[in-house]
């Protein structure tokens, strides 16, 4: 048991951060490999992002005791989440009652990772007229970035990648979108993984909570990791790490759903 906490753990920390879905590859793991219904894979998959919440909380420690001083970002923040937990509950509870089984999970990874790859060909062209900061985040932005965070409760549809995604096509620069993108996800993933807990108890009880624990720590750590090396990457090479993030979508897009057709 342990090792499949840890596991699941290792998946999480990694996919969470990347434009691929890690509910989709959690739930393709933990079906495939384990056993477990779709129901118990969803469920295990929306509480395990509490540990990613450790991840962004370790990496951003310093940014977020200053939040105060960051009056656009933290409005940002603010707006996003409530209109992401207004949307998204919602969306949580259709989907854990009716749309497990029928949803498309490599489909949106490869939407995600073409249209990752689109606006980073664009990008060259339309540059000249500079790229935004997180700093000049607006409410409109905020607006729109919580009804797409409030998508990725959908299994198949990646946090990471429809919110960087979106900030991307709003003109922020690709650190930002990363940065702006991990700083949502800490009040976003608290959420999800209290409603998990408290709708799904008896799904996400497959695990020990000894393993469950396990598996949070494994996350965090890996996590925490994952950060540091997509955001150093963003910082010296952009449209390099945007391009990449693209065909690491398509790949796992294509092979979604080549084997689970």
């Amino acid at each position: 048991m342990e090792w499949e906490a840890a596991a699941l753990g290792v998946v999480q920390g990694v996919f969470e951060w990347l434009p691929v879905s890690s509910k989709s590859v959690l739930m393709l793991l933990s079906s495939l490999l384990f056993s477990y219904t779709p129901h118990q894979s969803y469920a295990l998959a929306i509480a395990l992002q509490g540990g990613t919440v450790a991840s962004a909380t370790i990496y951003f420690h310093r940014y977020l005791r200053g939040i105060y001083r960051h009056r656009c970002v933290l409005q940002f923040l603010v707006v996003a989440t409530l209109v992401t937990g207004a949307a998204g509950i919602p969306i949580y509870l259709l989907v854990n009652r009716y749309m497990i089984q029928q949803m498309d999970l490599g489909g949106s990874a490869l939407l995600v990772g073409i249209l990752l790859l689109m606006q980073a060909l664009v990008r060259g062209v339309v540059s000249r007229y500079g790229s935004r900061s997180m700093e000049s985040a607006t409410l409109s932005d905020a607006l729109v970035f919580g009804l797409i965070q409030a998508l990725s409760i959908l299994p198949g549809v990646s946090r990471s990648g429809a919110t960087v995604l979106a900030l991307l096509y709003l003109g922020y620069s690709i650190e930002d979108s990363l940065k702006l993108s991990f700083l949502a996800s800490i009040p976003a993933n608290i959420g999800a993984t209290l409603v998990a807990l408290l709708i799904s108890g008896e799904e996400i009880s497959v695990l020990t909570m000894e393993s469950f624990a396990m598996a949070l720590v494994t996350s965090s750590a890996v996590g925490a990791a994952a950060i540091g090396l997509l955001i150093r990457a963003s910082s010296r090479h952009g449209t390099a790490t945007q391009l990449l993030m693209a065909f690491i979508a398509i790949l796992i897009g294509v092979t979604y759903i080549h084997f689970t057709r």
